[in-house]
């Protein structure tokens, strides 16, 4: 099991990796890209504005999205 830190300290309880791969890049932003050679990218401005403020998420420390263990299938239910 991975240590995740947010603001240097370590979060408690059982997180996983979020896979942000669903998101799709926002039209009316200039730096998500819908016609990359790897596929559409969307940028870090627009993870942290689409899921900001969703329960049992959260970006830490090391640039990465996390989700309380255990929450993945409501969230894929809710915002998928």
């Amino acid at each position: 099991m991975s240590n995740f830190y947010d603001e240097g300290k370590k979060i408690k309880g059982q997180w996983e990796y979020l896979d942000t791969s669903f998101i799709k890049p926002t039209e009316n932003c200039d730096m998500c890209d819908n016609e990359t050679d790897l596929g559409p990218y969307t940028c870090s401005i627009c993870l942290i504005d689409t899921l900001s403020g969703i329960p049992n998420v959260k970006y830490t420390d090391e640039c990465e999205w996390i989700i309380k263990r255990g929450k993945k299938r409501q969230f894929n239910k809710t915002y998928k």
